[in-house]
């Protein structure tokens, strides 16, 4: 494993963000893997063109950012190649 994402379809404002972030600390603490909650998808249309709200929370907390999933997915790629020696 290289991260954990956590999906929290009902998050949609930072307190329900922090909500999950709260319930799922002993999971990733115990893991210690790179840690995002990732809420609903934005909008409309192609849900591969929506973004959604993400909050990283481990190891080390950022604020939430909004992304798309090609800009998450290549953020996990690199992740990948760390993890697998190939970068």
């Amino acid at each position: 494993m290289v991260a954990m994402l956590i999906f929290a379809p009902l998050a949609t404002d930072a307190g329900s963000f922090e909500d999950y972030a709260r319930k799922m600390y002993p999971e990733y603490a115990r893991l210690n893997l790179p840690t995002w909650i990732i809420g609903p998808a934005l909008g409309s249309g192609p849900l591969m063109d929506r973004p959604a709200e993400m909050l990283p929370i481990w190891p080390t907390r950022a604020p939430i950012a909004r992304q798309r999933p090609a800009e998450f997915n290549a953020l996990l790629d690199q992740l990948i190649a760390r993890h697998c020696g190939a970068g």
